[in-house]
């Protein structure tokens, strides 16, 4: 079982025995899959549809895409549209520039067409429950969807990229009561391992929490500084902070998330170098990690 190969305390994959029983090059792509801090049970699904239940007609489609092409060819290759992807994340761009240049390459953008269709598909069990003698859904219910469908393309439309923001360049205090959680991952060139730091400071800018954290494998850049959001929100909810502002979703009573420079993410940085340089993983609660003093007071200066 899968289960078997993952620690339940430190909800990560257990290393030593991947190694030790896979090939290296399989226990490399293993350790690199991401876990779900919740840990769900083992479970068999079937990835012939998106309910993940094994039905005949999904069989019949799955042998009839494979009679049609080349299985191996297309393993092999992967999306062919992964170069161009990578060119536009090094673009010098600011982020929602970009995404929405491949949001719009996908046909991912809430167009009204697109909204229409999305709220067709969603509506279209109901009508094929209605067709075989289901009850369908409440009309109350499908009136919501088709309200939310709308206000989703009211919102897109709303949206205005053409004033882009200037990035703030040193670390700025919360309000009153807030608490601002700064985030960072730092991925090696070379073969190694990636790692994360988070810092947690008050109105104050006191020290709150800290954390540096080794992964296991070497990341992507933009799954590491995922993976950096998400030990941040955890040790939020650790700590019971009600109101937080994370920079680098949710728990909190509110939260807001920004996008900042690396000069006013400072600290976050240098803790996740420091996991990367040790490999080693350090909690500080209430008390300043020594070797990121200087930072921290230039910041509340």
């Amino acid at each position: 079982m899968v289960s078997s190969l993952i620690d339940p305390t430190t909800k990560w994959w257990k290393v030593n025995i991947i190694r030790a029983t896979f090939l290296p090059f399989e226990a490399n792509t293993i350790v690199k899959i991401p876990l779900s801090h919740d840990l769900p049970k083992d479970k068999i699904i079937w990835i012939g549809n998106s309910h993940e239940v094994f039905t005949v007609k999904s069989a019949y489609h799955l042998a009839y895409a494979l009679l049609k092409s080349n299985w191996s060819e297309e393993c092999s290759t992967g999306d062919p549209c992964k170069p161009i992807w990578r060119k536009l994340w090094h673009l010098n761009l600011l982020a929602k520039i970009k995404i929405f240049a491949r949001r719009a390459c996908v046909n991912g953008l809430p167009t009204m067409e697109v909204i229409t269709c999305r709220g067709f598909l969603k509506l279209r069990p109901a009508r094929n429950s209605i067709a075989h003698g289901g009850c369908g859904l409440p009309p109350n219910q499908v009136w919501q969807m088709a309200k939310s469908s709308a206000d989703d393309f009211v919102c897109s439309a709303s949206w205005d990229l053409s004033q882009p923001r200037a990035l703030p360049t040193s670390w700025v205090p919360p309000p009153t009561g807030v608490h601002k959680i700064n985030v960072d991952g730092a991925s090696p060139n070379v073969e190694s391992f990636s790692s994360v730091g988070v810092v947690i400071r008050d109105c104050m800018g006191q020290v709150v929490a800290a954390l540096c954290k080794p992964l296991q494998a070497c990341f992507p850049a933009e799954l590491t500084e995922i993976m950096a959001l998400e030990q941040g929100i955890l040790l939020a909810m650790e700590l019971q902070l009600p109101r937080g502002i994370l920079q680098a979703s949710n728990s909190f009573e509110s939260c807001l998330y920004k996008h900042v420079s690396r000069k006013s993410n400072t600290v976050a940085h240098e803790l996740a170098q420091h996991a990367r340089r040790t490999g080693t993983q350090h909690l500080w609660k209430g008390v300043m990690p020594p070797f990121v003093a200087s930072f921290i007071h230039s910041d509340v200066l």
